[in-house]
């Protein structure tokens, strides 16, 4: 399987002038076959295949400033997005998609953005010691700007061995105020001692970002969100100052300034996820579960009006990236992954092991922020509620009642991932905090 390591590039002014006019090229490169492909769907309602574009675009100037691999690599990817318009073409024709769905044809990129840039492994250059690359440059290019080939010289992560890379990518990041280097390289699968009858439901939410119910011993245990509110509040709070300066000075474009709070706030975030990842699969190896349910946020982000300062954090949390992360952390480890529909787990009783449906409770279930109140009598927080109906839909439901039976979901524990060990009591939302070490696996 393949994985991806990303660093923002910290590069001298020289350095920095070559990769944005190479990712400037790039753009160009993108556009030229795009055009080529679309002039001639217009003329003849067919595709052109990649092979055909690529005799035609390759007498392109930009072309040759580029190396051949990196401009290959660009009508690749437009050969890619077409295929993508014709497969929607194609299912809306078969009724697989809405009659009043419009389908768009690939547009072109802004004249003056960036582009991707993609190196192949065959064109990488490594140093005797492997701890550093270098990429590519046409002769052209070279001639044109006085340069030896050397310039693009980058460190290599040191948890990456040189024979596993298989691609590098450089891609703008702000329409190249900035820029990340991606490393894809092969990751081989690892053998675990997991027991495929074990189970670990997740329900996401804000304040209880991901609140977690396991079936070995049925405990239970909340992944504070606070952090990532707080996150969401600076940058908010941050980006409206700046917006009201550049009203007052008649600034139309994005600073760099916001460019530099905007990625400092994608670095925090991808941070906290990465430890929520990483300490959710601990749990899983360490007590050998197999399963991971996941309910599906659809309805939240969606459908649901929670307010305006609530509907803006839930689409500035990106949960779907936490799913991504944790789905490519089981495929490494053999733990199944499974993603449900979450409708009605919320307000269903899972101690009463009602039927997962829209239920005729009234507002008495919920007594108070974070706190249900079961038909049995037993108040649950009102998440581990939610997650243990989230297992229900997939694991056997003497599973379940196992876990209920051990009471131990009655009082989970709150952690909130950092680099301090911490414990105090929060009876408020019924749970213990700890503050926990997520180490990286």
């Amino acid at each position: 399987m393949k994985q991806t390591a990303s660093n923002y590039l910290r590069m001298d002014k020289k350095t920095y002038r070559i990769v944005d006019t190479l990712s400037f090229l790039s753009k160009n490169m993108y556009n030229v076959g795009l055009y080529n492909v679309r002039q001639h769907f217009f003329q003849t309602g067919k595709y052109l295949s990649y092979e055909s574009n690529y005799h035609v675009s390759k007498t392109n100037e930009n072309y040759s400033l580029l190396h051949s691999d990196n401009s290959q690599q660009i009508l690749k990817m437009v050969d890619r997005s077409f295929r993508s318009f014709f497969g929607l073409l194609q299912a809306k024709k078969d009724g697989g998609l809405p009659e009043d769905m419009e389908v768009r044809i690939p547009h072109y990129l802004d004249k003056n953005g960036r582009f991707l840039l993609i190196f192949p492994a065959a064109r990488l250059r490594f140093s005797d010691s492997g701890s550093k690359v270098s990429l590519g440059m046409s002769i052209k290019f070279k001639k044109q700007h006085g340069l030896k080939g050397d310039e693009l010289t980058f460190n290599v992560p040191a948890y990456i061995s040189p024979t596993a890379i298989k691609e590098i990518r450089i891609a703008p990041v702000h329409d190249g105020k900035s820029y990340k280097i991606e490393y894809v390289y092969d990751v081989m699968p690892e053998e675990m001692s997991l027991d495929p009858n074990q189970y670990l439901s997740i329900d996401l939410g804000l304040d209880n970002f991901a609140t977690l119910v396991e079936s070995v011993d049925g405990a239970a245990t909340i992944i504070d969100g606070k952090h990532v509110k707080s996150i969401n509040r600076y940058y908010n709070k941050e980006m409206a100052r700046l917006q009201r300066i550049k009203y007052k000075q008649g600034v139309e474009k994005f600073t760099r300034r916001q460019s530099r709070i905007t990625i400092r706030r994608g670095n925090q975030i991808n941070e906290f996820l990465n430890r929520a990842v990483n300490y959710v699969v601990n749990v899983c190896l360490k007590k050998h579960i197999g399963n991971i349910v996941v309910g599906e946020l659809k309805e939240i982000k969606q459908e649901i009006n929670h307010g305006k300062r609530n509907n803006q954090n839930f689409v500035q949390i990106p949960y779907w990236l936490f799913k991504r992360k944790l789905k490519g952390k089981c495929q490494r480890y053999g733990i199944e992954y499974h993603e449900v529909d979450e409708a009605y787990t919320s307000r269903t009783d899972a101690l009463n092991f009602d039927e997962i449906r829209e239920q005729p409770y009234d507002k008495t279930r919920r007594i108070e922020r974070g706190l249900y109140r079961s038909i049995t009598g037993v108040t649950v927080n009102a998440d581990v509620n939610g997650s243990l109906n989230i297992m229900r839909k997939v694991a056997d439901e003497s599973i379940v009642r196992r876990i209920v039976g051990s009471g131990l979901v009655n009082r989970p524990w709150r952690i909130r991932l950092a680099w301090e060990t911490t414990q105090q009591t929060s009876p408020e939302q019924n749970c213990t905090q700890q503050t926990v070490q997520a180490t990286a696996l």
